[in-house]
């Protein structure tokens, strides 16, 4: 797609590629952090959270320990239940 090789790209493809929320995740989160903070927000604010929330060594690392005890999917009988697609 031409976007150049870095941690921001890779998020922003990420978000918009693979998890179909790219127009409007990063910029909710962005909002969000400037509420949370009282300050203007940049784009590497964002990658910052998304970074800190599977960090283990971070403050609060909410998704790490989300992916740690969710279940993100499960077979009951013949069936495979997900919480997203399939590829």
């Amino acid at each position: 797609q031409g976007l150049p090789p870095t941690q921001l790209s890779k998020l922003q493809w990420m978000l918009a590629c693979t998890m179909g929320c790219g127009d409007t995740t990063f910029r909710l989160r962005k909002q969000e952090l400037a509420i949370i903070t009282g300050k203007e927000t940049c784009d590497d604010d964002v990658l910052a959270s998304f970074l800190q929330s599977v960090d283990p060594n971070s403050a609060d690392p909410w998704m790490l320990r989300l992916l740690q005890v969710g279940q993100l999917m499960v077979t009951i009988g013949d069936t495979l239940f997900v919480h997203a697609g399939i590829q």
